[in-house]
């Protein structure tokens, strides 16, 4: 059995940060609010950010505890992406590339890339609870499990029952990390966990 976790911040590392404002502006010129509703809909509904992309997308690092005080080398970036510094996205860009696409951008002047995961893995359905309060479904789970099968090979990947507001991994991935030291990634097996 593969075990599944899901990727969350380290505190003691810092985090890119840029606000969707901020990054309509950049990619677009401009502030337009059409621009915006049409960057957060690409963004909630996990579409591909390439067409839209540009060169000259820039952010910066931002502590996110404080105790955070290191760069890290991979880290979670929000929802369905991680930021990776030069070096780990040259050892990972083939293995996790057919599960998402790249986005260059310039944190606090160093050329890093975005990893925008674009693939669902299967869930186990019937194991999977959806969130009620006083008969009323709620959004969220309240217990969330992968079909092995079908994440037995992944590195990487989102759950359309989730909302695919979460980015998830193999254990293959979290080794992969380990093996390689990159540092900056939490995992947790609690898969619907708010923290």
């Amino acid at each position: 059995m593969i075990t599944v976790y899901r990727i969350k911040r380290s505190p003691e590392f810092m985090s890119g940060f840029i606000n969707t404002l901020k990054l309509s502006e950049q990619l677009w010129g401009g502030d337009s609010d059409s621009q915006l509703r049409q960057l957060n809909s690409m963004l909630m509904h996990n579409e591909p950010l390439s067409p839209i992309w540009k060169q000259g997308v820039s952010s910066t690092f931002k502590k996110i505890s404080p105790v955070s005080e290191k760069v890290p080398d991979i880290s979670y970036w929000s929802g369905s992406m991680l930021l990776l510094n030069a070096g780990a996205y040259e050892l990972l860009k083939d293995r996790i590339g057919s599960e998402g696409e790249f986005l260059p951008i310039t944190v606090d002047g160093k050329l890093m890339q975005i990893f925008n995961c674009l693939s669902s893995a299967r869930e186990k359905e019937e194991l999977c609870v959806q969130r009620y309060f006083q008969g009323n479904l709620l959004p969220g789970l309240e217990t969330l499990y992968f079909d092995d099968e079908d994440v037995v090979d992944r590195f990487l990947f989102l759950s359309k029952l989730e909302g695919g507001k979460t980015l998830y991994c193999s254990s293959h991935f979290k080794a992969l990390v380990e093996e390689l030291e990159f540092e900056g990634l939490g995992f947790d097996e609690d898969l619907i966990g708010p923290f």
